[in-house]
């Protein structure tokens, strides 16, 4: 129902209320006096009739004539109270009738006069709202579609909170706005798919001329239209536009990869780690998997051919007694293991360079033994682990080991975990211990 019909609705409802309590007011009121003496003549007609039957009819005359004296003087108090009683309850209902008619009234009224403020708002709004969609035409003409469909949704915004079932004004209202809305969509839309081919071809001119990020912001933007639009040929086109979308990743890795210095390791692995960052961008494909593998395959060679050299670093450290230096440079070839990608290649390097660091600690332990083979004549393990700067369960290991392959003179005691050195056969075989160090040290380790 419009707003006017139900503020004239209202209007007549309390011109009815209204005429009501003017009746109410001018009600004469009703006594009961009427019925009040038919009850009196009643009562007198049967107590006459008792007495004549009951009592000798000389008697009766007398009574008759008390009693209707009594009876007439007491019907004259009962009609008095009667009708002070009426008038106090017609009173009583006529007040509780206007007060419930007055109640209604104020009802009513209260309801005209929010439908009247609803009313001067409507007109308000109405006119908001009109200005706003003749702004909205006019961003559309001008192709401003973002704004102009924000201008919509702060529209229908507007109304939101005046949307009640009997508002048809605003309902109408809301209804326009959203036809509007609706017509913009689809003028977005139609725009958006006829602008498809031209994107995809501006992409393909880019690519070619090797402007690979221009490429990448055409396909980028087709992707996002065909995404968010339904249309008959979009699921051809989406795996179409990955595909192009691949090719400038590729093309973009194949220019990293010429670029590929091999006498510059770091410089190397930089430009494949930035290639396999770019392929990881690629959209699932076989291509995607093999420069991957290729990617990849690279990266292991390089770290391989690295970690060779530092290998043969560490030996050569070693070959001259620079035992710990020779371990710190075979555990940073370890660290490289780490960034291998094949396991099998990581593992095999990882148990010969450990193997390396083994022999290096041992040749370490026993090089410091016969140096002090020579110098004490007793020493317990924890002063040679002290010494050595190795744990006493390696040195322990080694001495016993040593002893025992009679590659030095001396003895262990278990009770004391000490070394008892022959120092004087020490001294004189001194060369001869060291030449069958020399040996050990020299022999191949790792298969």
């Amino acid at each position: 129902m419009h707003i006017d019909e139900k503020i004239s609705s209202l209007s007549i409802y309390i011109q009815q209320i209204e005429d009501s309590i003017r009746k109410t007011k001018k009600k004469k009121i009703v006594f009961l006096t009427f019925f009040i003496l038919i009850f009196i003549t009643m009562f007198i007609a049967i107590l006459l009739a008792i007495l004549l039957v009951w009592i000798p009819s000389f008697i009766s005359i007398g009574l008759v004539l008390i009693l209707t004296f009594l009876i007439c003087s007491i019907g004259g108090v009962f009609s008095g109270c009667g009708k002070v009683w009426a008038r106090i309850w017609a009173k009583i209902s006529q007040k509780y009738e206007l007060a419930k008619l007055n109640s209604r009234l104020t009802k009513k009224k209260n309801e005209i006069r929010d439908l009247k403020t609803l009313k001067s708002k409507y007109e308000t709004v109405h006119k908001r709202i009109l200005k706003l969609i003749n702004d909205t035409e006019q961003l559309v003409i001008k192709g401003n579609y973002s704004n102009a469909m924000k201008n919509y949704e702060k529209a229908i915004k507007i109304l939101k909170p005046y949307l009640e079932p009997y508002l048809d004004p605003y309902l109408e209202l809301e209804k326009l706005v959203k036809l509007k809305k609706q017509e913009l969509e689809t003028t977005i839309h139609n725009e958006k798919i006829q602008l498809l081919p031209t994107l995809l071809k501006e992409g393909d001119t880019l690519r070619n001329q090797n402007k690979f990020e221009k490429a990448m912001k055409k396909y980028l933007e087709c992707l996002k239209i065909t995404n968010e639009e339904d249309f008959p040929e979009k699921e051809k086109l989406i795996p179409k536009i990955y595909s192009k979308i691949n090719d400038i990743y590729l093309s973009q890795i194949d220019l990293f990869v010429k670029e590929i210095n091999p006498s510059q390791y770091d410089g190397s692995i930089k430009i494949l780690k930035s290639s396999l960052e770019i392929s990881q961008k690629m959209y699932p494909s076989l291509e995607k998997g093999n420069i991957q593998q290729e990617l990849k395959e690279k990266l292991d060679l390089l770290y391989t051919e690295r970690i060779i050299k530092i290998i043969e670093q560490g030996n050569l450290e070693r070959n001259l007694m620079k035992f710990d230096k020779s371990i710190s440079t075979f555990k940073s070839a370890l660290e490289i293991t780490n960034s291998i990608y094949s396991y099998k290649e990581r593992k095999r390097y990882k148990r010969e360079i450990g193997d390396l660091i083994s022999q290096t600690q041992i040749a370490k332990i026993k090089n410091a033994i016969l140096n002090l083979g020579t110098r004490f004549d007793r020493l317990h393990i924890s002063e040679i682990a002290e010494k050595c700067g190795e744990s006493e369960i390696n040195i322990l290991k080694v001495a016993k080991d040593m002893i025992q392959r009679k590659e030095i003179y001396a003895e262990y005691f278990s009770s004391t975990q000490s070394v008892v050195f022959d120092k004087k056969a020490n001294i004189i075989e001194i060369d001869a211990l060291m030449d069958h160090f020399k040996k050990w040290e020299e022999s191949p380790k790792i298969k």
